[in-house]
């Protein structure tokens, strides 16, 4: 959690946030991932490593594939999926304007808040707070918020010697050592923060109820198949889906088919498994599910009263039935300020939601599917 501008706190893990197949970690290590994936496609291997920002350890490697191990997660990505890949990190980069620099140290912009990350620890600081700070840096005194200027919030103190200035958190004891490098950074950004819609939402796509279980759009034409083998022939080929916001798993139990979540378990019996089988495809065909596999690389589109989504691993990205593709080529930019970004990168096309930092790469066939829903 993190503190607003008027004190709110704010859930930093629903936003900007890297989703790659099981594994969701911060916008910090874009820069060593971008780095590890053109090193893979340039070498057909990566130097094993272990990054580590705010306070989490990233461990890269090659086993004939991209290995990527973190917090207990683990995902190997083929030739495929690491061109898909580098292109929404290239792209989240850019949008995020996130800056490996010296020291460690990562900075990153997102919308009018900036990340400060570094091996250790990070903190975000909203703009008033960064103006405060480096008015205070350059005056080498306190501020006070007199004469319609921001002060310091109470949690946050400053200390400058040298040209440096460290920066501690009161709240978590958190802290970092900035040089002039980064607060000349720091004050590029404060000039050009995203004027961000306040009143933009990110919305979540629909789920299908199971008895408890909430079915993932991603996953239902997989459980749905799943439910019609069992139910014909009593065999189960089991499943276990595990994304970086979900887990699915389906297996053959004693009583039937055990259908299990994170946090819920559901048994069916054939009766029970052709009846929510029936229940699947109606609602799969109720939102216009389908669903296309690349490599690892599942697209799964949906589509409700003109409302299009389109979902990869995690990655879920609302597109309002106003804000469709704008042609087969041209590219659109911001369709809305803070909103949906649109965009070519390495042969893919690209949608981003800056709110929720939500990426998809979609390949030509995928995008002319994608633009066939708006007709």
């Amino acid at each position: 959690m993190r503190e607003g501008t008027r004190g709110i706190l704010i859930d930093e893990t629903k936003t900007a946030m890297i989703n790659i197949l099981s594994i969701r970690l911060g916008l910090a290590f874009a820069p060593y991932l971008l780095d590890a994936v053109t090193e893979f496609l340039n070498k057909g291997t990566v130097q094993s490593r272990v990054v580590r920002q705010a306070g989490s350890g990233l461990i890269i490697r090659t086993e004939g594939k991209v290995a990527l191990r973190y917090q207990s997660r683990e995902c190997f990505l083929g030739e495929e999926d690491v061109r898909h890949y580098r292109a929404t990190l290239a792209f989240r980069a850019d949008v995020y304007d996130v800056m490996r620099m010296s020291d460690e140290i990562v900075i990153s912009t997102v919308g009018k808040d900036i990340l400060l990350s570094y091996p250790q620890s990070e903190i975000w600081l909203d703009r008033l707070t960064v103006d405060a700070m480096l008015r205070a840096h350059r005056s080498g005194e306190s501020v006070s918020g007199e004469r319609d200027q921001p002060a310091l919030p109470d949690w946050l103190s400053i200390s400058s010697g040298s040209g440096r200035l460290l920066l501690s958190d009161g709240r978590t004891g958190r802290w970092i050592l900035l040089g002039a490098d980064h607060i000349c950074e720091l004050e590029r950004r404060l000039a050009s923060c995203h004027n961000v819609n306040e009143q933009a939402i990110s919305r979540k796509p629909p789920t299908i109820p199971l008895k408890g279980l909430s079915v993932h759009l991603q996953s239902a034409l997989t459980l749905a198949d799943t439910l019609d083998q069992f139910e014909r022939t009593g065999d189960v080929t089991p499943v276990e889906e595990v994304t970086s916001t979900y887990l699915l798993k389906a297996s053959k139990s004693t009583q039937g088919i055990e259908l299990t979540d994170s946090s819920v378990r559901v048994v069916l019996t054939a009766r029970e498994a052709r009846k929510w089988a029936g229940i699947l495809r109606d609602e799969i065909d109720r939102l216009k599910v389908a669903q296309v596999e690349r490599g690892k690389i599942r697209t799964t589109f949906a589509q409700a009263d003109h409302e299009r989504w389109v979902l990869q691993w995690g990655d879920e990205v609302f597109v309002p039935g106003e804000n469709g593709p704008n042609g087969e080529r041209g590219i659109i930019g911001s369709l809305e300020p803070g909103g949906l970004v649109e965009k070519e990168v390495d042969g893919f096309r690209l949608l981003l939601d800056r709110q929720s930092s939500a990426c998809v790469a979609l390949s030509d066939a995928e995008w002319s599917y994608f633009a066939s829903m708006a007709r």
